[in-house]
């Protein structure tokens, strides 16, 4: 008898021993705690820093593809699994849990199956959390839960209590998947999350990161952007949804929350002109559509507008749909320059009802205009004014872009030494027609030359030196047609047609 008694002895304080040893070696868990066998390497090992009454006997672990632990009933008794230990705290409704199930349908020999909680890895002082009778075990997988509190914050041991009897029924009462976790549903216990961001819609187009979200109600944030900090930016790779996942790092419990960013539509603003380009000195409208509003770059506010460049201007406008929303569009107005239009006469002043010839140049067609509003649609104009008269050329080029020009043309009263001048006066050139070697003879003095296109379009000008009364000038690679020859001499303009074959 005294043996036995030195023998339990001994079992007891090589136990507390044991005990002590993994306390001090193991760092406590936190909840949630979770043990699913899955981490033991062969059968009868348990997980770390655990503990049994009588491993390898009654209390056996088995290592499957679903490893799990069971209860032998024989020897018959009372035998116990500690868990780790896993820090509690006071004020925490905590909820555990274990699924059970008796290896055959008659389990009459199990009397107990308990969760219960201890300060050590000893059956001495346990408080029961949840328990079941032999007659109600099942031989199908079945839940054992319940909650509860602790007296004080501290280290705590989960114990697995099991009482068997050598009668006949199962041989064995197997367990697995023991939790603990914070019964999260109570009332604070989740945290209770917000989301503010700094704008709650944003346009297409627009920068997505300058949406800013900032969350409360929780310890510690993650978002599914990424960030961890209460804080987070909007992100085009995640799109308008974002996700705050919050905790309260006393109870471990975790919520979520969501904050959706409208994506609006901005308006696909186009600009149209009332023509591809206007000449010098002209207007046109230009206009814009797509949008509810328009501001252009000159300041006004309003879908079209007139406008008048000197040079080739782009003109910006800005429209902003209903829902705020803007876009932009741009038109080039092209300014073509106007024709660079002159004139000559051979005439500078004139007696009354002489003839003198104008010839216009620089365009590509011509309109003489008289005062008295006959019209001559040619370069050339032969008039006999009585008076001074004001004759008016308009030039227009081949893009339609008008010039005008005015030709003064003073008529004086002839003195008998003007009208010999006039008559000494005399323009000459041989041969006519031409091949293209011209000589220009007069008896007056020339001082240039010049030759033009029936069109107005001048192939030659040259100055002539001081004193020379002829100039021998070559055309030959002027096609053929008629030209016309514009002399300034000491006393006039004189003009003459020629013909190169």
């Amino acid at each position: 008898m005294k043996k036995l008694l030195l023998t339990f002895k001994i079992s007891v304080f090589v136990l507390l021993i044991f005990s002590a040893k993994i306390s001090a070696q193991c760092t406590a868990a936190t909840v949630p705690y979770y043990e699913g066998f899955q981490s033991i390497s062969a059968n009868n090992q348990l997980p770390s820093c655990w503990a049994s009454n009588s491993t390898s006997v009654n209390c056996l672990t088995y290592f499957l593809s679903n490893s799990f632990a069971a209860f032998y009933y024989n020897p018959a008794g009372t035998s116990h699994f500690f868990s780790k230990g896993i820090q509690l705290y006071t004020g925490i409704t905590y909820s555990t849990s274990l699924f059970y199930k008796t290896s055959n349908t008659i389990n009459t020999n199990w009397t107990n199956l308990s969760i219960k909680i201890g300060n050590s890895q000893s059956a001495t002082g346990l408080s029961n959390i949840a328990s079941i009778s032999g007659g109600s075990m099942s031989a199908l997988y079945t839940p054992l839960s319940n909650t509860f509190v602790v007296g004080s914050s501290g280290v705590y041991y989960l114990a697995i209590e099991a009482t068997s009897t050598i009668s006949t029924g199962s041989t064995y009462l197997i367990w697995d998947d023991l939790s603990l976790t914070v019964a999260c549903g109570l009332a604070g216990y989740s945290p209770t999350l917000s989301i503010v961001s700094s704008a709650t819609s944003i346009c297409t187009g627009e920068n997505m990161s300058q949406v800013t979200f900032t969350a409360g109600g929780a310890n510690t944030y993650s978002w599914n952007t990424g960030a961890i900090t209460d804080t987070a930016r909007a992100s085009s790779i995640i799109g308008n949804q974002y996700i705050v996942y919050g905790t309260n790092t006393l109870t471990g419990c975790t919520s979520t929350l969501s904050k959706v960013i409208s994506i609006l539509t901005s308006p696909n603003v186009v600009t149209y002109a009332s023509g591809p380009s206007i000449c010098l000195g002209k207007s046109l409208v230009i206009a814009a559509v797509g949008a509810f509003s328009y501001t252009w770059s000159t300041g006004q506010i309003s879908q079209s507008i007139t406008v008048s460049p000197t040079v080739t201007t782009s003109y910006t406008v800005v429209g902003i749909s209903t829902n705020g929303c803007n876009g932009s569009g741009v038109e080039i107005v092209k300014v073509n320059p106007l024709p660079n239009l002159s004139y000559i006469s051979d005439k500078d002043t004139i007696c009354d009802g002489e003839e003198v010839q104008l010839f216009g140049f620089g365009a590509k067609t011509y309109t003489w205009i008289s005062p008295g509003g006959n019209v001559n649609l040619q370069n050339t104009f032969t008039v006999s004014p009585t008076t001074n008269s004001t004759y008016t050329l308009q030039g227009a080029d081949s893009l339609g872009c008008i010039n005008n020009l005015k030709a003064d043309i003073v008529v004086n009263l002839c003195t008998s030494k003007l009208e010999n001048n006039r008559n000494k006066f005399n323009l000459e050139v041989y041969p006519n027609p031409s091949n293209g070697n011209l000589l220009i003879q007069s008896n007056e003095e020339i001082k240039s030359i010049s030759i033009t296109e029936i069109s107005g379009k001048q192939i030659v000008f040259t100055e002539v030196k001081t004193n020379n009364y002829s100039k021998l000038i070559n055309i030959s690679d002027s096609p053929s047609g008629i030209y016309f020859i514009h002399a300034v001499t000491s006393i006039g303009i004189q003009n003459l047609k020629i013909v190169k074959e």
